[in-house]
C-alpha cells in the first residue's frame, strides 16, 4: 500500500479518537448536552478528511492501474527477450555445430595437404631423375643425330643414282612399247586389207547372183500383181454383199437386244443394289424466332436423281422437306437444303411442285452438278404398266420388296399397291409416304403418296416453284404454297 495513503488513514483514525474523547468531568444525567462549536468543527474536519481520503483513493487506483499496465508491458518485454534469448542460444548451438564440422573439415584438409606435400616431394624427386635421364638421352641423341645425318646424305646420293637409272629404264621401255605398237598396227592393217580383199570378192559374186535373182523376182511379182488385181476386184464385190448383210444383221441384233432388255424383268436385289449405289443424301434445315428464343428443325432423307425432257431433278415427298402443304404457309425465317454424296456438296436454291400431285417435290439439278455428284440418273418408266409387279424401296433404304399393283379407275394417275404381298425380301412391312417405286425394267415408276397409293411419274410438269434460303417468307412463296395446298385438297380422297 502507498505510504501517503497509510499516513492519511492513521491521521484520520487519530482525529476520530480525539474527537470522541471527553476530558471534562461527567455531567449530571438529567442535563442534556448542547451542541458546541467544537462538535460542528469536528464534523467539518471529518468531511474534509473524507474528501481527502476519496481523492487519495482515486489517485491510488489510477496509480495501481498504471502500474498494472507497466507490469503487463514489462512481462511482454520479458517474453520477447526470452524468445530472442532462445533464438540466440539456438544460433549459438548451430554456430558451435558448424564450428565443429569446420574444424573436422580443416583437419581433413590438413591431412590431405600433408598427403599432397608427400606427393609433391615424390614428384619433384621423379622430375629430377627424369631430367638426369633426359640429359643422358640428349647426349646420346646428339651422337645418333650426327650418325643419322651422315647416313641420310649417303642415302640421298644413292636415291638420286637409282632415280637416274629408273628414268633411263623408263625411256627404254617407252621406246620398246612404241616399237611394239607400230608392229602390231602394221599387222592389223595388213590383216584388214586381206579381209577386205576377200570380202570384195565375195560381195562381187553375191551381187551377180542377186541381180539374176531380182530379175526373176520382178517377173514373178508382175505376174502376181495381175492375179491380185483380179482377186481384189472379186473381193470388193463380195465385201459389198457382206456389208449389206452385216448391216441388216446388226440392226436386227440391236432390235433383239432392246426387245430382250425391255421384256426381261430385273430382280429386286439388283434394283435395290442400284438404289444403294446411286442414292444421294439430302438435308433440309430451318430456323425461326419465337417466344422462347430461336428454334430450328432438320430433316434428312435419301433420294435419287430422275430426268425428263432433258431436265434433272432430285425427287422428294413433301413430308421429307420442312414445307407444310397442309396450311399453305411457312413460319420459317430461313430454309436451306443441300445434296451430299462423298465429298460433293450441292446447294438447292429452289424446289418445284409436281402439277399432277403437289406433294411430289422436285429439286432442279444442273448437268454439271449431277456430274459432280457422280450417280446414275434414272429415267421415267416408258411403259409403267408393262409388268404386274414393281419393286418398292424404303425412303431411308432400310427395306425393300416386290409387290403386285393394279390401276384404280377413281385415280387414273395412281396405282394401288397390294400391301399383303410385301413379304418377299425383308419380311412383312408396311410401305409409307416417300417410298420409291421402281419398274421391273429398273426405271423409276413413281413415289408413294400414302401407305397404299403410288403416284405414277409419267411426266414432270411443274405447277409452281418456291425459293429457299432467307427469302422463304416472301409473298410469292406464300402464294405458291397456298395454291399448292388448295390443289392437294382437290385430290381424290383415297390418295390423300
Amino acid at each position: 500500500m502507498n505510504k501517503a495513503l497509510l499516513i492519511i488513514i492513521c491521521d484520520f483514525l487519530l482525529l476520530s479518537l480525539l474527537s470522541m474523547a471527553n476530558f471534562d468531568k461527567p455531567a449530571d444525567k438529567e442535563e442534556k448536552p448542547e451542541p458546541s462549536k467544537e462538535v460542528s468543527s469536528m464534523t467539518t474536519s471529518q468531511s474534509d478528511l473524507m474528501e481527502a481520503l476519496q481523492t487519495a483513493l482515486e489517485e491510488e487506483q489510477s496509480t495501481r492501474e498504471e502500474l498494472q499496465s507497466q507490469l503487463n508491458e514489462t512481462q511482454n518485454q520479458v517474453k520477447t527477450q526470452e524468445q530472442l534469448l532462445a533464438e540466440r542460444e539456438q544460433n549459438v548451438q548451430n554456430l558451435e555445430e558448424n564450428l565443429m564440422s569446420t574444424a573436422e573439415r580443416a583437419a581433413m584438409l590438413e591431412r590431405e595437404r600433408q598427403a599432397l606435400d608427400l606427393q609433391v616431394t615424390d614428384t619433384v624427386r621423379n622430375l629430377v631423375d627424369l631430367e638426369d635421364q633426359l640429359n643422358d638421352a640428349n647426349v646420346k641423341s646428339q651422337v645418333s643425330s650426327a650418325m643419322l645425318n651422315s647416313m641420310q646424305s649417303e642415302l640421298q646420293m644413292r636415291e638420286r643414282a637409282a632415280k637416274q637409272l629408273q628414268d633411263k629404264l623408263a625411256k627404254v621401255e617407252e621406246q620398246q612399247k612404241a616399237t611394239e605398237q607400230e608392229k602390231h598396227q602394221l599387222a592389223l592393217v595388213l590383216k584388214e586389207t586381206e579381209v577386205e580383199r576377200n570380202m570384195v570378192r565375195e560381195q562381187l559374186v553375191v551381187t551377180k547372183e542377186q541381180v539374176q535373182q531380182e530379175k526373176q523376182e520382178k517377173e514373178v511379182i508382175r505376174q502376181e500383181k495381175q492375179v491380185i488385181q483380179e482377186e481384189k476386184a472379186q473381193i470388193q464385190k463380195t465385201a459389198t454383199v457382206l456389208a449389206e448383210g452385216v448391216g441388216a444383221l446388226a440392226e436386227k441384233s440391236n432390235e433383239l437386244t432392246v426387245e430382250i432388255r425391255e421384256n426381261r424383268p430385273l430382280s429386286g436385289n439388283l434394283i435395290f443394289s442400284g438404289f444403294v449405289s446411286n442414292r444421294v443424301d439430302t438435308e433440309f434445315s430451318a430456323r425461326r424466332t419465337g417466344f422462347l428464343g430461336q428454334t430450328g428443325d432438320t430433316k434428312s432423307s435419301k433420294t435419287i436423281l430422275v430426268s425428263s425432257g432433258g431436265q434433272i431433278y432430285a425427287l422428294y415427298h413433301a413430308q421429307d422437306t420442312l414445307l407444310n402443304l397442309k396450311t399453305g404457309e411457312t413460319s420459317w425465317e430461313y430454309l436451306y437444303a443441300h445434296l451430299r454424296r462423298n465429298f460433293a456438296l450441292i446447294s438447292i436454291e429452289k424446289v418445284a411442285f409436281l402439277q399432277s400431285d403437289p406433294r411430289i417435290v422436285l429439286a432442279p439439278v444442273t448437268p454439271e452438278q449431277a456430274k459432280e455428284i457422280g450417280v446414275k440418273i434414272y429415267p421415267l418408266a416408258g411403259e409403267p404398266y408393262k409388268f404386274n409387279e414393281a419393286v418398292l424401296v424404303g425412303g431411308s433404304g432400310d427395306y425393300y420388296g416386290e409387290s403386285p399393283f393394279h390401276i384404280d379407275a377413281g385415280a387414273p394417275s395412281y396405282v394401288q399397291m397390294d400391301k399383303r404381298r410385301f413379304s418377299k425380301f425383308f419380311g412383312n412391312f408396311s410401305p409409307s409416304r416417300g417410298d420409291l417405286v421402281f419398274s421391273k425394267t429398273g426405271e423409276i415408276l413413281g413415289i408413294m403418296v400414302n401407305n397404299e397409293y403410288c403416284m405414277v411419274l409419267s411426266d414432270l410438269t411443274i405447277a409452281g416453284e418456291v425459293t429457299l434460303g432467307p427469302k422463304i417468307q416472301n409473298t410469292q412463296n406464300a402464294r405458291v404454297l397456298s395454291n399448292m395446298a388448295f390443289r392437294v385438297g382437290m385430290l381424290p380422297n383415297q390418295v390423300q
